[in-house]
């Protein structure tokens, strides 16, 4: 597999396990904006979205004319592993949600981003890194790993940078963005190889204060593809081992509380 092409499952998984909590507050947004009646439509899909009933979701929602269904139409279609309908239909909610557009935009730039078509991603996602709260921190993490996917390795780095700098973002996604970064680095350097020995270091750092993480041998395997571009690191130390695993999971865990 080559240098820009190596993208790990582990960096989507880990951005999907985070996006189902910001769903579940979407859903207790769209219930809770609603005028609290048990006939109010809206409250039905909301409440058959957030007991797990998809299908039923699904279908409460498409009887439903108010733009908050159509935001719970495509939260149950992406639940149901329909990725590209979902994505439609959150497309079609936006001009009328208000407030909830940024949670619309970044479930169908998430929706998009599985559906592998990341450069479609980039639109919704840039957009929606603009709102603040949990909403921003996801877009802005998932642009990373949307504009990785697209092969536009220097933006995707920087986005990376940038995703990693904003106060609150969880722990597991800056081990993620981390992952963005090196591999950025290393897309880089394979058009440039004078950039080899910085994309070689990135991959080590992200092995070597994330040992646990799922993606570590993959990080291990891209700095020895990296020798392929004459960039051979010497052996770390074990003091480099201990003072990174030590002091990676001591910025992260103090970032992450910021």
């Amino acid at each position: 597999m080559g240098i820009g092409a190596r993208r790990c499952k582990v960096t989507n998984n880990s951005m999907k396990s985070s996006i189902w909590a910001l769903l579940a507050g979407v859903t207790v947004l769209v219930v809770h904006r609603t005028t609290g009646a048990a006939e109010d439509p809206v409250q039905q899909a909301g409440a058959l979205l957030a007991a797990g009933r998809l299908a039923e979701a699904e279908a409460a929602a498409r009887a439903c004319p108010d733009p908050r269904c159509a935001l719970v139409l495509g939260r149950a279609l992406f639940g149901l592993g329909r990725l590209s309908p979902a994505a439609d239909a959150l497309e079609k909610a936006d001009a009328g949600l208000g407030e909830l557009k940024s949670h619309a935009e970044v479930l169908r730039g998430e929706a998009l981003l599985l559906d592998r078509r990341p450069r479609d991603a980039v639109g919704p996602l840039r957009s929606a890194e603009k709102a603040p709260g949990p909403a921003g921190l996801r877009a802005a993490a998932l642009l990373a790993d949307a504009l990785l996917a697209a092969g536009d390795f220097a933006v995707a780095r920087k986005q990376a940078e940038l995703a990693l700098s904003l106060s609150w973002q969880p722990v597991d996604v800056r081990a993620g963005l981390a992952w963005v970064s090196a591999q950025a680095r290393a897309g880089e350097a394979r058009a440039n190889p004078a950039l080899a020995r910085a994309a070689a270091e990135a991959a080590r750092g992200f092995w070597l204060s994330h040992p646990e993480h799922p993606a570590a041998e993959s990080a291990r395997a891209l700095e020895r593809e990296l020798r392929d571009l004459g960039v051979a690191l010497a052996d770390p130390t074990g003091r480099e081992l201990l003072s990174h695993r030590a002091g990676g999971s001591g910025r992260e865990a103090a970032q992450g509380r910021r």
